[in-house]
């Protein structure tokens, strides 16, 4: 008899607000559908926030026992780069092995413990190495299903062979307005939030992220950015969401001052976080899920964010999904300019009938049913380093 416990397979150990905000999403929709729900991440850590939820590693997610499947999923995970990301850099051989482990780590288990398993509308990062394609391809169509959250993820696993059934649609995230509700977090904001982080008494609020991978030495037009929303009767809330990648940095840079926006450098908790976005009219920046939470909870959304530099197209992905390709900024002078000229009304929202019509909040059963009636029969591993690596890491 299969178990009923599902593992829930993700880098939910490091400090990133959206990749925290999964674990949270899939309690709410497959909670009651099976015994327990186990996070289980890389370290086995939970992050710097204290109400993100806690996770195992993966033996001892194994050890727990009466695994029955295993969701893959959000963000971007499937990858053959090496991490920089703060959480894992301490160790050099979980720096080279972690992203590849969000595709190995399900087949390794589909192979030996026939665990089914399912990707969970995630991101390929980039072009996947030639060398590495038909690995890749093994690996991937091992899944009970596979789905991406934009085209050019799609792209990605075609160009390494992948030929099975590959459903396209929204960022899970999208939905996380059904899971913390509004009302409870603007009584937050009100009550807490406000008086915490030191912002005044106003009824209009502005959110601004910054990375810097997408602002380079822009601080003058960061600068215009924030006095646009200031000259149309919004206070502007800066707050880094990827401490894990430094954004918090960014925001201590000597550059980055003579404006009157409030600086949250250490956010204390998600859940303030969430209000602050809940809450905010609007939000600017190159942070995908901060524009996600914005739009789900029915705010306006920019992102600013040079793809052909970077070469990740998860913003044109989003937001050409829900209709609002417009809203992409190349550099933070492109968005000032716009916001100069006709203000935060050329940022876009998504009716809440719009994100229904979408399937935002669809696909949970859709997975759920594939997870239930994959076959029990599991692959024959490729011979290859990368797996063997793996196995080793984990003690798999």
């Amino acid at each position: 008899m299969r178990g009923t416990n599902l593992v829930n397979w993700g880098s939910f150990d490091i400090d990133n607000f959206g990749d925290l905000l999964f674990p949270f999403l899939v309690e709410h929709h497959l909670g009651r559908k099976y015994d327990e729900i186990i996070h289980a991440s890389p370290t086995g850590t939970r992050s710097v926030w204290p109400d993100a939820k806690p996770t195992l590693t993966i033996t001892d997610a194994l050890a727990r026992g009466g695994v029955g499947a295993l969701l893959v999923g959000g963000g971007n995970l499937i990858s053959w780069t090496r991490s920089s990301s703060k959480n894992y850099v301490e160790d050099p051989l979980l720096a080279d092995v972690v992203h590849k482990s969000f595709s190995l780590v399900p087949y390794i288990l589909r192979s030996k413990f026939r665990i089914p398993y399912a990707y969970n509308y995630v991101g390929v990062t980039k072009t996947l190495p030639p060398s590495r394609h038909s690995l890749i391809k093994a690996a991937i169509e091992t899944a009970a299903c596979i789905s991406c959250r934009d085209e050019a993820s799609v792209r990605h696993l075609r160009a390494c062979g992948v030929t099975k059934q590959i459903a396209l649609g929204l960022d899970s995230a999208i939905g996380i307005s059904a899971v913390f509700d509004r009302v409870e977090l603007r009584e937050h904001y009100h009550s807490h939030v406000k008086e915490s982080y030191g912002i005044p008494n106003v009824s209009r609020l502005a959110t601004i992220h910054v990375k810097r991978r997408y602002l380079d030495c822009q601080f003058l037009d960061l600068a215009r950015v924030i006095r646009a929303f200031e000259s149309n009767g919004l206070h502007v809330v800066c707050m880094p969401l990827g401490l894990c990648h430094g954004d918090d940095q960014v925001l201590d840079d000597a550059r980055f001052g003579g404006h009157s926006a409030t600086v949250i450098h250490h956010p204390k908790t998600l859940r303030d976080m969430l209000s602050i976005l809940s809450v905010a009219e609007c939000s600017v920046g190159s942070s995908l899920h901060g524009a996600i939470v914005s739009l789900s909870y029915g705010n306006a959304a920019g992102l600013i964010a040079d793809e052909e530099r970077s070469g990740l197209w998860k913003f044109s992905g989003l937001l050409s999904q829900v209709g609002l390709s417009s809203c992409l900024f190349k550099t933070w002078a492109d968005a000032a300019t716009v916001l100069e000229s006709i203000g935060p009304s050329a940022l876009g929202v998504v009716e809440p009938r719009k994100l229904e019509r979408l399937g935002a909040h669809e696909p949970w059963d859709s997975i759920n049913e594939h997870l239930r009636v994959s076959n029990s029969v599991g692959p024959s591993l490729v011979s290859d380093a990368e797996v063997r690596a793996c196995v080793t890491y984990y003690g798999l």
